[in-house]
């Protein structure tokens, strides 16, 4: 509807990801390093299941694992596919449309992590997942599909929930 209003034409780009497209570094479209999007990408895993393994292993509920791990998968693949439907499938690009691409994801990206606040998310680890919009947005963006940040914002979700952080009761 956005997009209509503003007479945006958008695509929440949900074709095959281009893996070889490149990050740079520092500055994401240039810089003196860049790496594929499937090594960033691969490397983001990695160190997502390796920050989240601590609080898996020591804090994470073991008792009904069963449940756990249905609602593990159904919260995940939900929660995972719309908020990436509707922050950079949608608001990111209608945004960058109107304004800068730089700012599109600035704003986009502080709103992703703050409106965890008003789902009962104390303020910095909300902050936290505005750094994370911005990087599920810099993936979308470089690979030219949703579904690179989907599947890291899917097993991000996986790991939340069984570290404890996102209960299922």
């Amino acid at each position: 509807m956005t997009a209509k209003l503003t007479k945006t034409r958008f695509s929440m780009q949900l074709q095959k990801p281009r893996w070889n497209n490149r990050i740079y570094f520092p500055y994401i479209t240039h810089g003196f390093h860049s790496i594929p999007i499937r090594l960033f990408f691969l490397f983001s895993v990695m160190g997502s299941v390796i920050g989240f393994s601590f609080n898996i292993f020591f804090f994470g509920e073991w008792d009904g694992m069963k449940e756990i791990v249905l609602f593990a998968l159904a919260f995940s693949i939900v929660n995972a596919t719309l908020e990436e439907m509707l922050w950079r499938g949608t608001l990111l690009p209608v945004l960058a449309g109107q304004v800068s691409w730089l700012y599109a994801l600035v704003v986009t990206s502080l709103a992703f992590g703050l409106h965890h606040i008003a789902l009962g998310i104390p303020f910095w680890p909300a902050l936290g997942f505005s750094i994370g919009g911005f990087f599920f947005a810099i993936v979308k963006w470089r690979s030219e599909s949703l579904f690179p940040p989907i599947l890291w914002h899917f097993i991000i979700n996986l790991l939340m929930v069984f570290s404890g952080f996102i209960l299922p009761y």
